[in-house]
C-alpha cells in the first residue's frame, strides 16, 4: 500500500516563497481585517505606545493604511514597541480550584 506524500515534499522550493505570500495576502484580506477589527473594538483595548485609542487609531488607519500594507508585502514594515503593563496580582482565593480541577469536577 502506497503512503501518501505531502504536497510540500515535493513542490520545488520557489514555491515557498510563494506560499508565504499566499499566506500574507491571506491575512491582508479586507475581510479578514475586518473581522479583526471588529474583535479589537469589541474587547476595548488600551491605547499602545502611540497613545491612540480605537476611535483615533480607526481613523489613523483610513489614511495610513496603504503605506502599512505595501511595507508589510514588501518586508520594510518594522512594528512599534509594545506598551508594557503590570498588572497587580490578584489575592488567591483558597475556594478557586485550577483550571485542570475546574475541567475534572465540570
Amino acid at each position: 500500500m502506497n503512503t501518501p506524500v505531502s504536497d510540500e515534499t515535493t513542490r520545488p522550493r520557489s514555491e515557498a516563497r510563494d506560499t508565504k505570500q499566499d499566506l500574507l495576502e491571506r491575512v491582508l484580506a479586507r475581510d479578514n481585517l475586518q473581522r479583526a477589527w471588529k474583535r479589537v473594538k469589541a474587547n476595548r483595548g488600551a491605547a499602545g505606545v502611540d497613545g491612540l485609542d480605537i476611535a483615533r487609531t480607526g481613523a489613523h488607519l483610513k489614511t495610513a493604511w496603504p503605506t502599512i500594507r505595501d511595507q508589510l508585502r514588501d518586508g520594510r514594515y518594522r512594528p512599534q514597541p509594545v506598551r508594557r503593563i503590570t498588572l497587580p496580582k490578584a489575592v488567591s482565593d483558597p475556594q478557586t480550584p485550577s483550571f485542570t480541577g475546574r475541567e475534572v469536577h465540570g
